[in-house]
Protein backbone atom coordinates (compact mmCIF):
# COMPACT_ATOMS: atom_id res chain seq x y z
CA UNK A 1 0.00 0.00 0.00
CA UNK A 2 2.76 2.26 1.10
CA UNK A 3 4.78 1.43 -2.06
CA UNK A 4 1.81 2.23 -4.74
CA UNK A 5 2.01 5.88 -2.74
CA UNK A 6 5.70 6.55 -2.83
CA UNK A 7 5.71 5.83 -6.63
CA UNK A 8 2.42 7.85 -7.41
CA UNK A 9 4.83 10.55 -5.63
CA UNK A 10 7.62 10.62 -8.37
CA UNK A 11 8.42 13.67 -10.68
CA UNK A 12 7.65 13.21 -14.35
CA UNK A 13 10.25 15.41 -16.11
CA UNK A 14 9.18 16.47 -19.84
CA UNK A 15 12.16 15.70 -21.85
CA UNK A 16 10.46 17.61 -24.97
CA UNK A 17 10.25 21.21 -23.39
CA UNK A 18 14.13 20.66 -22.41
CA UNK A 19 14.85 20.24 -26.29
CA UNK A 20 13.40 23.19 -27.32
CA UNK A 21 15.22 25.98 -25.78
CA UNK A 22 18.06 24.43 -27.00
CA UNK A 23 17.13 24.39 -30.80
CA UNK A 24 16.17 28.15 -30.29
CA UNK A 25 19.54 29.18 -29.34
CA UNK A 26 21.26 27.45 -31.59
CA UNK A 27 19.02 28.77 -34.63
CA UNK A 28 19.36 32.42 -33.47
CA UNK A 29 22.85 32.32 -33.49
CA UNK A 30 23.29 30.13 -36.72
CA UNK A 31 20.96 32.87 -38.29
CA UNK A 32 23.20 35.81 -36.61
CA UNK A 33 26.32 33.87 -37.39
CA UNK A 34 25.37 33.74 -41.40
CA UNK A 35 24.34 37.51 -41.44
CA UNK A 36 27.35 38.21 -40.19
CA UNK A 37 29.21 36.56 -42.64
CA UNK A 38 27.29 37.24 -45.28
CA UNK A 39 28.09 41.23 -44.16
CA UNK A 40 31.86 39.94 -44.16
CA UNK A 41 31.97 38.74 -47.29
CA UNK A 42 29.62 41.38 -49.07
CA UNK A 43 32.17 44.33 -47.08
CA UNK A 44 35.49 42.24 -48.90
CA UNK A 45 34.10 42.50 -52.48
CA UNK A 46 33.43 46.01 -52.31
CA UNK A 47 35.36 48.73 -53.32
CA UNK A 48 36.34 51.10 -50.27
CA UNK A 49 34.69 54.66 -51.02
CA UNK A 50 37.99 56.93 -51.91
CA UNK A 51 37.79 60.53 -49.51
CA UNK A 52 39.47 63.11 -50.30
CA UNK A 53 41.38 65.58 -48.13
CA UNK A 54 40.51 69.11 -49.00
CA UNK A 55 43.46 72.01 -49.20
CA UNK A 56 44.04 75.32 -50.11
CA UNK A 57 44.83 76.45 -54.16
CA UNK A 58 44.43 78.89 -56.69
CA UNK A 59 43.65 79.04 -60.03
CA UNK A 60 45.58 81.87 -62.03
CA UNK A 61 44.10 82.91 -65.42
CA UNK A 62 46.93 85.46 -66.12
CA UNK A 63 48.64 85.73 -69.07
CA UNK A 64 53.07 85.83 -68.66
CA UNK A 65 54.96 87.06 -71.69
CA UNK A 66 58.09 88.34 -72.64
CA UNK A 67 57.72 91.78 -73.51
CA UNK A 68 60.18 93.94 -75.77
CA UNK A 69 60.06 97.88 -75.38
CA UNK A 70 60.34 100.29 -77.96
CA UNK A 71 61.11 103.47 -78.05
CA UNK A 72 61.70 106.55 -80.02
CA UNK A 73 65.68 106.26 -80.31
CA UNK A 74 67.82 108.38 -82.36
CA UNK A 75 71.05 107.32 -82.44
CA UNK A 76 73.96 109.93 -82.65
CA UNK A 77 76.84 109.95 -84.63
CA UNK A 78 80.32 111.87 -84.83
CA UNK A 79 82.05 113.13 -87.51
CA UNK A 80 85.57 112.35 -86.04
CA UNK A 81 87.46 109.04 -85.18
CA UNK A 82 89.73 108.74 -81.87
CA UNK A 83 88.73 107.74 -78.44
CA UNK A 84 85.35 108.86 -76.67
CA UNK A 85 84.65 109.96 -72.83
CA UNK A 86 81.18 110.77 -71.68
CA UNK A 87 80.01 113.37 -69.33
CA UNK A 88 76.82 112.34 -68.63
CA UNK A 89 75.18 109.23 -66.98
CA UNK A 90 73.12 106.56 -68.24
CA UNK A 91 69.39 107.56 -68.06
CA UNK A 92 70.24 111.26 -67.64
CA UNK A 93 67.78 113.84 -68.72
CA UNK A 94 69.45 116.37 -70.89
CA UNK A 95 68.51 119.46 -72.67
CA UNK A 96 69.04 120.36 -76.64
CA UNK A 97 72.52 121.28 -77.04
CA UNK A 98 74.04 119.99 -74.25
CA UNK A 99 76.98 118.36 -73.95
CA UNK A 100 76.90 114.71 -74.00
CA UNK A 101 80.69 112.93 -74.78
CA UNK A 102 84.21 113.99 -76.11
CA UNK A 103 86.05 112.18 -79.26
CA UNK A 104 89.64 112.31 -78.18
CA UNK A 105 91.12 112.25 -81.47
CA UNK A 106 94.96 111.90 -80.08
CA UNK A 107 94.88 110.08 -76.93
CA UNK A 108 96.42 112.77 -75.11
CA UNK A 109 93.30 112.82 -72.15
CA UNK A 110 93.97 109.43 -71.38
CA UNK A 111 97.41 109.00 -71.46
CA UNK A 112 96.94 112.15 -68.80
CA UNK A 113 94.76 110.35 -67.04
CA UNK A 114 96.29 106.87 -66.77
CA UNK A 115 99.51 109.18 -65.45
CA UNK A 116 97.71 110.68 -63.37
CA UNK A 117 95.73 107.54 -61.51
CA UNK A 118 98.83 105.11 -61.70
CA UNK A 119 99.06 103.30 -58.25
CA UNK A 120 96.16 105.25 -56.96
CA UNK A 121 92.62 104.04 -55.90
CA UNK A 122 90.21 105.20 -59.20
CA UNK A 123 86.92 103.84 -57.27
CA UNK A 124 85.45 104.67 -53.84
CA UNK A 125 83.79 102.30 -51.46
CA UNK A 126 80.82 103.64 -52.54
CA UNK A 127 81.38 102.39 -55.78
CA UNK A 128 82.51 99.14 -55.06
CA UNK A 129 79.20 98.77 -52.91
CA UNK A 130 77.41 99.75 -55.94
CA UNK A 131 78.98 97.20 -58.29
CA UNK A 132 78.69 94.33 -55.47
CA UNK A 133 75.28 95.16 -55.17
CA UNK A 134 74.53 94.36 -58.75
CA UNK A 135 76.00 91.11 -58.31
CA UNK A 136 74.21 90.01 -55.28
CA UNK A 137 70.68 90.68 -57.38
CA UNK A 138 71.80 88.28 -60.11
CA UNK A 139 72.97 85.69 -57.88
CA UNK A 140 69.59 85.48 -55.77
CA UNK A 141 67.58 85.50 -59.54
CA UNK A 142 69.94 83.34 -61.33
CA UNK A 143 68.31 79.71 -62.65
CA UNK A 144 69.97 77.05 -65.19
CA UNK A 145 66.87 77.65 -67.56
CA UNK A 146 67.85 81.36 -68.19
CA UNK A 147 71.37 81.06 -68.47
CA UNK A 148 71.47 83.08 -71.37
CA UNK A 149 70.72 86.22 -68.91
CA UNK A 150 74.46 85.87 -67.62
CA UNK A 151 75.27 87.85 -71.17
CA UNK A 152 72.72 90.45 -69.83
CA UNK A 153 74.38 90.74 -66.30
CA UNK A 154 77.47 91.42 -68.04
CA UNK A 155 76.21 94.57 -70.30
CA UNK A 156 75.15 95.49 -66.53
CA UNK A 157 77.67 95.58 -64.33
CA UNK A 158 79.89 97.18 -67.94
CA UNK A 159 77.39 99.95 -67.99
CA UNK A 160 77.53 100.40 -63.73
CA UNK A 161 81.49 100.43 -64.30
CA UNK A 162 80.60 103.28 -67.53
CA UNK A 163 78.31 105.43 -65.23
CA UNK A 164 80.96 105.16 -62.75
CA UNK A 165 84.23 105.73 -64.62
CA UNK A 166 82.29 108.38 -66.63
CA UNK A 167 81.68 110.57 -63.25
CA UNK A 168 85.79 110.48 -62.74
CA UNK A 169 86.50 111.65 -66.49
CA UNK A 170 84.39 114.55 -66.31
CA UNK A 171 86.22 115.40 -63.74
CA UNK A 172 89.48 115.13 -64.83
CA UNK A 173 88.87 117.14 -68.17
CA UNK A 174 87.61 120.08 -66.34
CA UNK A 175 90.80 119.94 -64.89
CA UNK A 176 93.26 119.24 -68.20
CA UNK A 177 95.32 121.70 -69.39
CA UNK A 178 95.33 123.51 -72.77
CA UNK A 179 97.51 121.53 -74.76
CA UNK A 180 94.77 117.92 -73.90
CA UNK A 181 91.82 119.96 -74.42
CA UNK A 182 92.49 121.14 -78.18
CA UNK A 183 91.87 117.75 -79.00
CA UNK A 184 88.93 116.97 -78.20
CA UNK A 185 85.89 117.20 -79.79
CA UNK A 186 82.73 117.77 -77.57
CA UNK A 187 79.31 116.12 -79.13
CA UNK A 188 76.34 117.96 -78.13
CA UNK A 189 72.39 116.02 -78.04
CA UNK A 190 70.39 116.91 -80.80
CA UNK A 191 67.64 117.10 -78.93
CA UNK A 192 66.28 117.16 -75.52
CA UNK A 193 65.81 113.66 -73.94
CA UNK A 194 67.38 110.80 -71.70
CA UNK A 195 70.84 109.76 -72.87
CA UNK A 196 71.57 105.83 -73.40
CA UNK A 197 74.74 103.89 -73.71
CA UNK A 198 73.99 100.79 -75.79
CA UNK A 199 72.96 99.63 -79.17
CA UNK A 200 71.14 96.46 -79.95
CA UNK A 201 69.40 96.95 -83.29
CA UNK A 202 66.24 97.84 -82.08
CA UNK A 203 66.56 101.32 -82.62
CA UNK A 204 64.47 101.69 -85.35
CA UNK A 205 62.08 98.42 -84.89
CA UNK A 206 58.85 99.25 -84.56
CA UNK A 207 55.27 96.82 -83.44
CA UNK A 208 54.49 96.56 -87.19
CA UNK A 209 58.07 95.60 -88.06
CA UNK A 210 58.57 93.56 -85.38
CA UNK A 211 59.05 89.79 -86.29
CA UNK A 212 58.45 86.20 -83.98
CA UNK A 213 62.31 85.31 -83.97
CA UNK A 214 63.34 88.54 -82.19
CA UNK A 215 61.64 87.51 -79.20
CA UNK A 216 64.27 84.95 -78.59
CA UNK A 217 66.15 85.96 -75.85
CA UNK A 218 69.46 83.48 -76.63
CA UNK A 219 69.82 85.77 -80.50
CA UNK A 220 69.80 89.17 -78.87
CA UNK A 221 72.78 90.62 -78.98
CA UNK A 222 73.83 94.40 -76.54
CA UNK A 223 76.33 96.47 -77.42
CA UNK A 224 77.33 98.73 -74.29
CA UNK A 225 79.07 101.90 -75.23
CA UNK A 226 81.88 102.36 -72.99
CA UNK A 227 84.62 105.59 -72.20
CA UNK A 228 88.15 104.80 -73.82
CA UNK A 229 86.66 102.77 -76.85
CA UNK A 230 88.27 103.79 -80.39
CA UNK A 231 85.19 104.33 -82.65
CA UNK A 232 85.22 105.43 -86.28
CA UNK A 233 83.31 108.77 -87.54
CA UNK A 234 80.30 106.36 -88.26
CA UNK A 235 80.07 104.58 -85.21
CA UNK A 236 76.88 105.41 -82.92
CA UNK A 237 78.30 107.27 -79.59
CA UNK A 238 75.06 107.70 -78.15
CA UNK A 239 71.31 107.67 -78.10
CA UNK A 240 68.31 110.27 -76.99
CA UNK A 241 65.49 109.22 -76.05
CA UNK A 242 62.96 112.27 -76.89
CA UNK A 243 60.03 111.57 -75.17
CA UNK A 244 57.88 108.97 -72.76
CA UNK A 245 55.94 107.44 -75.34
CA UNK A 246 56.71 103.65 -75.57
CA UNK A 247 55.51 100.83 -76.57
CA UNK A 248 55.43 97.28 -75.07
CA UNK A 249 54.97 94.26 -77.19
CA UNK A 250 54.07 90.78 -76.44
CA UNK A 251 54.42 87.58 -77.96
CA UNK A 252 50.70 85.54 -77.04
CA UNK A 253 48.61 82.40 -78.36
CA UNK A 254 45.47 82.69 -80.41
CA UNK A 255 43.65 81.36 -76.79
CA UNK A 256 44.88 83.87 -74.76
CA UNK A 257 44.22 86.53 -77.38
CA UNK A 258 40.60 85.94 -77.81
CA UNK A 259 40.51 86.73 -73.88
CA UNK A 260 41.48 89.85 -74.56
CA UNK A 261 39.30 90.77 -77.51
CA UNK A 262 36.52 92.09 -75.59
CA UNK A 263 38.73 94.86 -73.62
CA UNK A 264 40.07 98.04 -74.69
CA UNK A 265 42.82 98.54 -72.21
CA UNK A 266 44.91 95.70 -69.82
CA UNK A 267 46.55 95.54 -66.50
CA UNK A 268 49.74 94.07 -66.20
CA UNK A 269 52.80 94.29 -63.63
CA UNK A 270 56.65 94.55 -65.05
CA UNK A 271 59.74 92.41 -64.11
CA UNK A 272 57.43 91.46 -61.03
CA UNK A 273 57.20 94.41 -59.46
CA UNK A 274 54.28 95.26 -57.24
CA UNK A 275 53.05 98.02 -59.34
CA UNK A 276 50.00 97.87 -61.56
CA UNK A 277 49.89 99.54 -64.75
CA UNK A 278 47.05 100.01 -66.79
CA UNK A 279 47.21 100.73 -70.85
CA UNK A 280 45.12 100.70 -73.78
CA UNK A 281 46.07 98.36 -76.31
CA UNK A 282 46.05 96.60 -79.78
CA UNK A 283 45.99 92.92 -81.21
CA UNK A 284 48.26 92.44 -84.21
CA UNK A 285 47.98 89.19 -85.95
CA UNK A 286 51.07 87.05 -86.69
CA UNK A 287 51.09 83.38 -88.33
CA UNK A 288 51.76 81.80 -85.01
CA UNK A 289 49.54 84.01 -82.80
CA UNK A 290 49.33 87.50 -82.03
CA UNK A 291 51.47 90.20 -80.47
CA UNK A 292 49.68 92.14 -78.14
CA UNK A 293 50.98 96.21 -78.74
CA UNK A 294 50.73 98.20 -75.40
CA UNK A 295 50.81 101.80 -76.02
CA UNK A 296 52.19 103.98 -72.87
CA UNK A 297 53.29 107.62 -72.07
CA UNK A 298 54.65 106.88 -68.76
CA UNK A 299 57.85 104.84 -67.04
CA UNK A 300 59.84 104.75 -69.81
CA UNK A 301 63.00 106.22 -67.55
CA UNK A 302 62.89 103.43 -65.30
CA UNK A 303 63.31 100.94 -68.00
CA UNK A 304 65.83 102.96 -70.22
CA UNK A 305 68.30 100.22 -70.13
CA UNK A 306 66.20 97.03 -70.73
CA UNK A 307 64.87 96.06 -74.28
CA UNK A 308 63.39 92.91 -72.62
CA UNK A 309 60.54 92.92 -69.56
CA UNK A 310 58.88 90.06 -68.29
CA UNK A 311 54.90 91.27 -68.62
CA UNK A 312 52.54 89.31 -66.45
CA UNK A 313 48.81 90.55 -67.05
CA UNK A 314 46.21 90.40 -64.76
CA UNK A 315 42.86 88.72 -65.70
CA UNK A 316 41.48 86.78 -63.00
CA UNK A 317 43.32 84.72 -59.60
CA UNK A 318 41.09 82.94 -57.67
CA UNK A 319 41.99 81.47 -54.25
CA UNK A 320 40.20 79.30 -51.96
CA UNK A 321 39.85 75.72 -51.48
CA UNK A 322 40.80 72.89 -54.15
CA UNK A 323 38.33 70.05 -54.80
CA UNK A 324 38.11 67.29 -57.42
CA UNK A 325 35.29 67.86 -60.00
CA UNK A 326 33.92 64.53 -59.48
CA UNK A 327 33.01 65.20 -55.63
CA UNK A 328 30.83 67.72 -56.46
CA UNK A 329 27.07 66.78 -56.25
CA UNK A 330 23.70 68.51 -56.21
CA UNK A 331 20.58 68.32 -53.95
CA UNK A 332 17.36 70.28 -53.62
CA UNK A 333 16.54 71.62 -50.53
CA UNK A 334 13.43 73.62 -48.76
CA UNK A 335 13.26 76.95 -48.49
CA UNK A 336 11.23 78.31 -45.21
CA UNK A 337 10.51 81.92 -44.47
CA UNK A 338 12.45 83.06 -41.93
CA UNK A 339 9.18 83.61 -39.72
CA UNK A 340 8.69 79.85 -38.99
CA UNK A 341 12.15 80.03 -37.35
CA UNK A 342 12.35 79.74 -34.01
CA UNK A 343 15.09 79.26 -30.96
CA UNK A 344 13.09 77.01 -28.67
CA UNK A 345 14.08 75.28 -26.10
CA UNK A 346 17.46 76.34 -23.98
CA UNK A 347 19.06 76.98 -27.69
CA UNK A 348 20.03 80.83 -28.37
CA UNK A 349 19.80 79.40 -32.03
CA UNK A 350 17.59 80.11 -34.35
CA UNK A 351 17.03 76.64 -35.64
CA UNK A 352 13.76 74.80 -35.30
CA UNK A 353 10.52 74.69 -36.18
CA UNK A 354 6.95 73.84 -34.89
CA UNK A 355 5.43 70.79 -36.62
CA UNK A 356 1.68 70.18 -36.16
CA UNK A 357 0.91 65.99 -36.36
CA UNK A 358 -2.60 64.06 -35.05
CA UNK A 359 -1.91 62.24 -32.22
CA UNK A 360 -3.50 58.70 -31.53
CA UNK A 361 -6.76 60.45 -30.55
CA UNK A 362 -6.88 62.52 -33.70
CA UNK A 363 -5.61 65.71 -32.08
CA UNK A 364 -3.23 67.99 -33.14
CA UNK A 365 -0.57 68.10 -30.92
CA UNK A 366 2.69 70.15 -31.69
CA UNK A 367 6.49 68.87 -32.29
CA UNK A 368 9.79 70.99 -32.49
CA UNK A 369 12.06 69.44 -34.87
CA UNK A 370 15.76 70.97 -35.42
CA UNK A 371 16.51 72.01 -38.58
CA UNK A 372 19.87 71.09 -41.05
CA UNK A 373 20.52 74.52 -42.16
CA UNK A 374 22.56 74.99 -45.11
CA UNK A 375 22.18 78.83 -45.68
CA UNK A 376 20.29 81.81 -44.07
CA UNK A 377 19.60 84.13 -47.45
CA UNK A 378 17.39 86.95 -48.85
CA UNK A 379 14.29 85.80 -45.36
CA UNK A 380 14.94 82.12 -46.19
CA UNK A 381 16.32 79.33 -44.28
CA UNK A 382 17.64 76.39 -46.98
CA UNK A 383 16.94 73.49 -45.05
CA UNK A 384 17.35 69.10 -45.45
CA UNK A 385 14.30 68.21 -46.62
CA UNK A 386 15.08 64.86 -44.75
CA UNK A 387 13.66 66.75 -41.39
CA UNK A 388 10.31 66.59 -42.93
CA UNK A 389 7.53 64.13 -43.89
CA UNK A 390 5.49 65.64 -47.08
CA UNK A 391 2.26 65.57 -44.27
CA UNK A 392 3.85 67.72 -41.90
CA UNK A 393 2.82 71.46 -41.67
CA UNK A 394 5.30 73.94 -40.32
CA UNK A 395 3.14 76.58 -37.62
CA UNK A 396 4.00 79.95 -36.27
CA UNK A 397 2.70 79.88 -32.61
CA UNK A 398 2.70 83.34 -32.46
CA UNK A 399 0.47 84.22 -35.10
CA UNK A 400 -1.37 80.44 -35.63
CA UNK A 401 0.41 80.73 -39.25
CA UNK A 402 0.41 77.76 -41.09
CA UNK A 403 2.99 76.55 -44.32
CA UNK A 404 2.57 72.96 -45.35
CA UNK A 405 5.66 71.00 -46.42
CA UNK A 406 4.03 69.51 -49.30
CA UNK A 407 3.53 73.62 -50.42
CA UNK A 408 7.36 74.81 -49.86
CA UNK A 409 9.68 76.17 -52.41
CA UNK A 410 12.35 74.24 -53.09
CA UNK A 411 15.68 75.12 -54.20
CA UNK A 412 19.34 73.36 -55.84
CA UNK A 413 22.11 73.88 -54.30
CA UNK A 414 25.79 71.92 -55.19
CA UNK A 415 28.12 71.28 -52.41
CA UNK A 416 29.98 68.10 -51.48
CA UNK A 417 29.80 65.18 -49.00
CA UNK A 418 31.73 65.84 -45.63
CA UNK A 419 32.64 62.16 -44.68
CA UNK A 420 34.43 63.67 -41.24
CA UNK A 421 31.56 62.57 -38.94
CA UNK A 422 31.74 58.53 -40.87
CA UNK A 423 28.65 59.29 -43.05
CA UNK A 424 28.01 61.12 -45.89
CA UNK A 425 26.90 65.00 -45.15
CA UNK A 426 25.92 67.18 -47.32
CA UNK A 427 27.84 70.81 -47.42
CA UNK A 428 27.62 73.53 -49.70
CA UNK A 429 30.27 75.05 -51.54
CA UNK A 430 30.49 78.27 -53.91
CA UNK A 431 32.22 77.18 -56.86
CA UNK A 432 34.53 80.63 -57.73
CA UNK A 433 36.30 78.82 -60.86
CA UNK A 434 36.46 75.10 -62.28
CA UNK A 435 38.82 73.64 -63.96
CA UNK A 436 39.60 70.24 -65.87
CA UNK A 437 39.69 68.33 -63.35
CA UNK A 438 39.67 70.45 -60.27
CA UNK A 439 37.48 73.38 -58.81
CA UNK A 440 38.19 75.99 -56.13
CA UNK A 441 34.98 76.85 -53.87
CA UNK A 442 34.99 79.61 -51.48
CA UNK A 443 36.99 79.27 -48.04
CA UNK A 444 33.71 80.72 -46.37
CA UNK A 445 33.45 79.01 -43.26
CA UNK A 446 31.13 75.98 -44.57
CA UNK A 447 34.38 73.27 -45.92
CA UNK A 448 37.09 73.81 -44.45
CA UNK A 449 41.05 73.09 -44.85
CA UNK A 450 41.98 69.53 -44.30
CA UNK A 451 38.28 68.47 -43.71
CA UNK A 452 37.74 64.60 -45.37
CA UNK A 453 35.21 64.50 -47.93
CA UNK A 454 33.53 62.10 -50.24
CA UNK A 455 35.78 61.91 -54.04
CA UNK A 456 33.25 60.08 -56.05
CA UNK A 457 29.59 61.43 -54.95
CA UNK A 458 27.91 59.32 -57.70
CA UNK A 459 29.00 56.36 -55.10
CA UNK A 460 27.21 57.34 -52.19
CA UNK A 461 23.87 58.43 -51.20
CA UNK A 462 22.87 61.75 -48.86
CA UNK A 463 23.33 60.70 -44.98
CA UNK A 464 24.83 57.26 -46.16
CA UNK A 465 27.50 55.16 -43.33
CA UNK A 466 30.60 55.39 -44.96
CA UNK A 467 32.53 53.56 -42.28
Amino acid sequence: MNKNKNENKLLQFNTRSQVVPINAALIIFLFIFVYILITILRSAGKEPIATYKVGESNINNNITCTGIALRNEIQVTGNKSGYVCYYVRDGEKVKKGAGVCTIDETGNLLSSLSDESAGAAVFTDADYQDIRSAISLYKTTYTDENFYDVYNFKMDIDRKVLEISNEILMQKISESNATVQSGLQTVASPESGIVSYYTDGFETVTPETLTEDMFDKSLYEKNSLKSGEIINNTAPLFKIVGDENWHIVCQISFDEANVLLEESNVTFTINNSNYEVTAPFELIQKENGYFLNISLSKYMTDYISERYLNIEIILDKYEGLKIPNTALVEKDVYKIPEEYVSKGGNSSENNKVNIQTLDENNEPTITQVELNIYRIQDGFYYVDPNDFQPTDVIVQLDTNNTISVSLLTTERLTGVYNANKGTADFTEVTILKTGDEFTIVSDDGKLREFDNIIMNSDEVKDNQIIY
